[in-house]
């Protein structure tokens, strides 16, 4: 699986290389971040190693955890490829976004995240508690970004997973996002313990 990945990263890099780009003045100093984010510093983060092996939840869950460090260090966009590819034994120079889309092409197929998206849609929070119902919506929602697309719709697919009781307090408070409405549903679920 690992070779599967380092030929498509390298054939990635390939057709990165061959497309015309514009010549830069190479007398202009370089443009430099307010912080700089170097190797060391990522690697005491203590990065997970991807060996190619497993599922694709483990491949799904290696990506997670390395974008996690990104968020933390505030990683420069220039720097995830080189960082997170000498997780998989490698260097290569090609963008995070290339690197993330081939990365699960070959280790999270359309057929898992089809899945993960028929999970989302069915959601309901049942007899879940309100904090593992919100858990759970946040980590479906990103396999389905194309499906609700304002704030208000994200919002109205949560407060319609509720149970019964909350969806109705929830809903009357006539969220306008989803922060909104679970910050809602959390004050409900604090005055129904009150009481």
């Amino acid at each position: 699986m690992l070779q599967a990945l380092t030929s498509l990263v390298q054939s990635m890099v390939g057709s990165q290389r061959s497309q015309a780009c514009p010549t830069r003045d190479t007398t202009a100093p370089p443009k430099e971040k307010a912080t700089t984010v170097s190797f060391r510093h990522f690697m005491s983060m203590q990065p997970p190693v991807f060996t190619g092996d497993g599922s694709p939840d483990k491949a799904e869950e290696w990506i997670e955890k390395v974008e996690r460090i990104f968020e933390v260090l505030e990683v420069p966009g220039g720097n995830k490829v080189n960082f997170g590819s000498y997780m998989l034994k490698g260097q290569q120079t090609i963008s995070w976004r290339q690197f993330r889309d081939s990365f699960f092409s070959t280790y999270f197929p359309a057929q898992a995240r089809n899945k993960k998206m028929q999970e989302f849609l069915d959601l309901q929070q049942n007899h879940l508690s309100l904090e593992e119902y919100v858990t759970k919506y946040r980590h479906l929602e990103a396999y389905c970004p194309h499906l609700y697309t304002t704030a208000e719709a994200r919002a109205d697919k949560f407060i319609y997973g509720l149970r019964d009781g909350l969806r109705g307090r929830v809903m009357s408070s006539r969220p306008h996002n989803l922060d909104e409405a679970v910050t809602m549903a959390r004050r409900t679920e604090e005055d129904w313990t009150r009481t």
